[in-house]
């Protein structure tokens, strides 16, 4: 049974968690405070800790992972942060930097159940793997070691040896393939599809790798791990060639364990990314992002499947479609749309749901001046200028087997369009200040609010960058585009934020109000209105009052068209149903009883009458209470406004 524990000081949160983990079968302790939180976890044995960032008495979130990871009994147990307000990029870097090892914001706790199963499956693989190696250093030599062959490069000192054997217990190999004593493989892990090819299992190593030597060096690995096998493995579609390092684990279990013991586990580390790992290993700072490191691909892509671009409308129908196929491929793509229609939610699309396994990597281009761009995204070596003391790597290094994803490419200084025009080409790069050239395999995704045409008519976008970037060409519609699809998409944005909250619908009259908005920021405007509801609304339902004050009275103040009656014939009607105090001065007076059938009305429109909204209003209003007979909250439903927003209306014109 997993055990985990809650750190939370908000008790319907804490409860929430409690009751939908302990339904998934796990033990559940909850602290509701850090400190509190602290002591439980030094002595728990704890699989998980998720711990709230919203901590109001004493310590907060953040200090808490702080701690945990510099105490000896946790900082083995895999940390969660979550945010249930807030779902900013800054508040997920400073989760990092603490030492947290996964950030969950609002719409992704539906993933949480996902997130601790892979956490925990990639504790127990390490604490197994750590297990193998000690029990291997333990074991007598039984004789000398064997001379290795040509094709083997032994470490160059017991140094670099320790170290290769701290990244085997760390579970950071770049893919891992279980063979079994035919040579035939029994599983590959995504790492290793990604490497050498997408159907691995089945297949034999001599039929994999022909004339490298591989599946002799994994054959002779029976009792003692070997290592330093070094091979090239040939492009694959757009890949480029990589030089591979290949260590054997021979897979020993516990004494009296009945199990295939000629099974090798096969772990393959990519030659370009351990020089990327030494570098990334002298950077001054911390708070390298791991958010989208292996172990949690799984739950990212269960947030970003390609069928979460929510619509039945043809225009995102047929983006789905356009989308399923680009993640196949591994080319460059543009998305073009609007602010807010939801081109980041495209591009993390494509990088979760197609072959990536690095990470995703996001430059705002419009956010940075000109003179940094080239750094931020091409990276510095040792002495380039003044101040640069040691050699720092630039996204592009670390989006390596990821994505690159640059929001508003247009505002790229088009010296540096050129630079990355070059790199798509060979997928080359030269760091400031250095004469080595770097190979990096990366996927670059581009977005902008301006077509294609009109950047390059603007001279804001390099022909060229332009030619090899749209290769894919993706638009994002406005929501005014497929505006059938807000309830759907309120309704998704509801269960994302509002779960925690008790929130599950939302009522007509304000999904009339959210229908009626012009909706300029779009999808992203929508949800965001959405989250801020969640936060302050109470019960089950969201009603008009619930929606901003500004988008509320933007639509309330002005009755609805049909709404505004032509007299007709009416049945009899009992008097004093409706009454109408002195009216302020400069509004016409109204009689103080309903007249019957066959009378004028008060609410009925004459040549008489001055041409006034305000007095067309307040007929309107006459008529609406009429119409539900004097119930004012059935009044509000009937005019798809807010009770509030009537009786405010009332009071001013004097009616009670």
């Amino acid at each position: 049974m997993i055990r985990i524990l809650v750190v939370d000081d908000d008790s319907g949160h804490r409860l929430i968690l409690e009751n939908r983990l302990t339904g998934k079968g796990c033990e559940v302790v909850a602290a509701d405070s850090g400190a509190k939180g602290l002591v439980e976890a030094r002595g728990g044995h704890f699989d998980v800790i998720l711990v709230a960032t919203s901590l109001s008495s004493g310590i907060d979130g953040y200090e808490v992972a702080r701690r945990l990871e510099s105490i000896p009994e946790t900082n083995s147990v895999p940390v969660v942060l979550y945010n249930t307000h807030s779902n900013g990029a800054d508040f997920a870097d400073r989760g990092y930097e603490a030492g947290c090892d996964h950030y969950l914001h609002g719409q992704e706790l539906h993933g949480l159940e996902h997130v601790i199963r892979l956490l925990v499956r990639q504790r127990r693989q390490r604490i197994d793997l750590a297990e193998q190696l000690r029990a291997h250093q333990e074991q007598p030599r039984r004789g000398p070691v064997e001379r290795p062959r040509e094709a083997e490069t032994p470490p160059r000192d017991s140094a670099e040896h320790q170290n290769v054997l701290r990244e085997l217990a760390a579970g950071r190999p770049d893919g891992v393939l279980l063979v079994d004593s035919e040579g035939t493989v029994r599983y590959a892990d995504r790492g290793a599809c990604e490497l050498l090819g997408a159907r691995l299992e089945d297949r034999h190593l001599g039929s994999l790798f022909p004339a490298t030597g591989l599946e002799a060096f994994v054959r002779d690995a029976r009792t003692e791990i070997r290592e330093g096998f070094r091979f090239e493995v040939s492009s694959r579609r757009t890949r480029i060639p990589r030089i591979l390092t290949a260590l054997v684990v021979p897979f020993m279990l516990l004494p009296g364990a009945a199990t295939d013991q000629g099974l090798r586990v096969v772990l393959f580390h990519d030659a370009a990314k351990r020089r990327l790992a030494a570098d990334l290993l002298r950077l001054p700072e911390r708070g390298i992002p791991i958010s989208e490191r292996g172990p949690l691909l799984e739950a990212a892509r269960e947030c970003y499947r390609v069928d979460r671009l929510l619509g039945d409308a043809p225009v995102v129908r047929a983006l789905r479609e356009a989308v399923a196929q680009a993640c196949q491929a591994s080319g460059p793509v543009v998305i073009l749309g609007p602010s807010g229609s939801g081109k980041e939610r495209i591009a993390r699309t494509l990088h979760f749901s197609g072959a990536s396994t690095g990470a995703f990597q996001h430059l705002r281009c419009n956010a940075l001046v000109n003179g940094d761009v080239d750094l931020e995204l091409f990276g510095y070596a040792k002495g380039a200028f003044p101040g640069a003391l040691t050699d720092r790597c630039g996204l592009i290094h670390l989006a390596q087997d990821g994505t690159l994803y640059l929001d508003e490419v247009g505002s790229l200084p088009i010296a540096t369009q050129e630079k990355l025009a070059l790199f798509l080409e060979n997928h080359t790069l030269l760091r400031a200040g250095s004469r080595r050239t770097e190979r990096i395999d990366v996927r670059v995704i581009a977005s902008s609010t301006q077509g294609v045409e009109e950047l390059l008519a603007q001279k804001k976008l390099d022909r060229e960058l332009a030619r090899r970037l749209c290769e894919t060409v993706l638009r994002a519609p406005a929501l005014s585009e497929h505006l059938g699809d807000l309830p759907m998409i309120a309704m998704d944005a509801l269960r994302r934020y509002g779960a925690l909250r008790g929130l599950t619908e939302i009522g007509e009259d304000a999904m009339e109000l959210l229908r009626r908005h012009d909706w300029k920021d779009n999808v992203e405007g929508l949800e965001s209105v959405i989250e801020r509801i969640a936060v302050r609304a109470e019960g089950p339902t969201i009603h008009a009052e619930h929606l901003p004050s500004s988008l509320v009275d933007r639509h309330a103040e002005y009755p609805s068209r049909d709404l505004i009656p032509a007299a007709r014939p009416r049945g009899p009607q009992a008097p004093g149903t409706h009454s109408v105090s002195s009216a302020p001065s400069n509004q016409p007076s109204l009689p103080a009883h309903i007249p019957p059938a066959g009378e004028a009305r008060p609410w009925d429109i004459t040549d008489q009458d001055p041409v006034s909204l305000d007095h067309y209003e307040m007929k309107v209003l006459l008529r609406a209470l009429d119409q539900v007979g004097g119930d004012k909250l059935a009044a509000a439903r009937l005019l798809k406004v807010g009770k509030s927003t009537l009786y405010r209306k009332l009071k001013r014109f004097g009616i009670h």
